[in-house]
């Protein structure tokens, strides 16, 4: 297994081990979720700058730029984004652009509840996966 292959499949297991994990694909109609953690972690060997926009019932809450270190060996740049979230349960969709790539996830599609974190992944292509994770019910009491 090469170094990148490690990282990838190192970043996504520690993800995977805390809960539930998803890869989104926007398939299934639900609504309800409260978005409790954003973070992003970059596998390539060179910086990247992301435009992450999270949209919560149809406004805008956050839009910004965020510049992720590169991967250093087998440890991947990265950080947790710094967010005043809504507690409330509504439709949220995260929008994240990496060189001019958009991908995008509307949380809502995947779960009828739940605490939902997100994992934006830049993967060895410099492209930007979103996998997110249902922790629980925990910030729904």
């Amino acid at each position: 297994m090469d170094r990148r292959s490690l990282i990838h499949t190192a970043v996504g297991a520690s993800f995977i081990l805390s809960g539930c994990l998803s890869r989104s694909d926007g398939n299934s109609e639900t609504a309800g979720t409260v978005l409790t953690e954003v973070s992003i972690d970059n596998t390539e060997q060179e910086e990247h700058t992301v435009e992450l926009e999270i949209e919560y019932d149809d406004n805008i809450i956050h839009s910004a730029s965020h510049t992720i270190d590169a991967a250093d060996g087998n440890i991947a740049g990265g950080k947790e984004v710094s967010l005043d979230l809504p507690e409330e349960p509504g439709e949220f969709i995260i929008r994240a652009t990496v060189d001019g790539r958009t991908t995008e996830a509307n949380l809502t599609t995947q779960y009828t509840e739940g605490c939902i974190r997100v994992l934006l992944l830049i993967n060895d292509g410099g492209e930007a996966e979103i996998f997110t994770n249902n922790a629980g019910s925990d910030c729904l009491d």
